[in-house]
Order: C-alpha cells, then sequence, then structure tokens
C-alpha cells in the first residue's frame, strides 16, 4: 500500500513537472525563435529597401586605387 502511495505521488509530480515547467518553456522558445526569424527577415528586407540591392549581405568596398608614381614631386631637403 505505501509502495502504490509513494508511485502515484512520483507519478504526480513527474505529471506536474512536465505540465507545468518542461511544456511552457518549449512553447515559449518555439514562440521566441519564430519571433526572432521573422524579426530578422523584417530587417533584411528593410536593408534591401533601402540600398537598392538585390542580396542581402553588404558587398565589401573597394578601396581607393593608388596613385602613380608619376602623381608624386620629388623635392631635396633643404638643409640649414
Amino acid at each position: 500500500m505505501l509502495k502504490t502511495i509513494f508511485w502515484l505521488l512520483a507519478i504526480y509530480v513527474l505529471y506536474k513537472l512536465i505540465a507545468d515547467f518542461i511544456l511552457p518553456v518549449s512553447r515559449a522558445t518555439k514562440q521566441m525563435r519564430h519571433q526572432m526569424k521573422g524579426m530578422q527577415e523584417k530587417m533584411e528586407e528593410q536593408y534591401r529597401a533601402q540600398s537598392g540591392y538585390a542580396n542581402p549581405t553588404p558587398t565589401p568596398e573597394k578601396s581607393e586605387p593608388k596613385p602613380d608614381k608619376t602623381d608624386y614631386i620629388e623635392f631635396e631637403e633643404i638643409k640649414k
């Protein structure tokens, strides 16, 4: 009889743990992932709309070309 009460109590505690803690946490995690994915898609869409680019990843900017050596004027240092 005591063994049966113990098992019933253990099953009840396990049920309450699953129903009141594990399932709500799982649902909240799933909902947060869904919301984060939606926000990320929205931000990518805004980026594409503002930049006018079809691809959502920014392209690296090209560095300025180095000037030719003919553009420089050589000079001599004057010592006093």
